[in-house]
């Protein structure tokens, strides 16, 4: 099975091009994101690896303005490492990624978890930042609003930001407000 997203920047001028493609045994995901919040444009590029239940199994991350790569691998244990296999101790106890430039990390833990109205859960995320290639474990709270056949609400809480997410009936991010919508689906 294949689709494409396409999400447009609402803070400044951005698009990303995503591709899905699942298999009978993972699923994988393929952006480009091209921004500019400056004078000069940003080329990012990643690709995630998942299982068929939406866990990470793979992040890779290239940025052509800043030239920096980031690869993170997330082990049958659990635990993250680099591309040389070394554990990224760091990071121990982070399900989900989300990178700071795509509001489809986002949607990771929202097709992963079960939801209960006003249920919130908090995570433990490995905060990926694009532009500078810096990661860091955060903690981020998901709270199920509400849900019609449709869409689901939720209220996102990370650090002291907060923000509504609107997820289509498939749980994938259609409209973060004053950041992203999705434009094709």
């Amino acid at each position: 099975m294949q689709s494409t997203l396409v999400w447009k920047s609402l803070e400044f001028f951005g698009i990303e091009y995503v591709g899905l493609t699942q298999t009978e045994s993972e699923i994988r995901v393929i952006s480009t994101i091209i921004k500019s919040e400056t004078a000069k444009p940003e080329k990012i590029e990643y690709s995630l690896t998942l299982t068929l239940d939406w866990q990470v199994k793979q992040l890779y991350v290239k940025n052509s303005r800043y030239q920096h790569v980031i690869q993170l691998f997330q082990n049958e244990m659990g635990c993250w490492v680099n591309q040389f296999g070394e554990e990224i101790p760091q990071l121990r106890g982070a399900v989900d990624v989300d990178l700071s430039c795509t509001p489809f990390t986002n949607s990771l833990p929202i097709k992963r978890l079960p939801w209960e109205l006003n249920q919130p859960i908090n995570l433990e995320m490995v905060y990926v930042d694009a532009s500078s290639g810096a990661y860091r474990k955060v903690t981020q709270s998901y709270e199920l609003l509400d849900a019609k056949e449709e869409f689901q609400l939720f209220h996102y809480k990370s650090g002291a930001f907060q923000s509504k997410i609107l997820a289509n009936r498939d749980g994938i991010v259609s409209e973060y407000p004053n950041l992203f919508a999705l434009v094709s689906y």
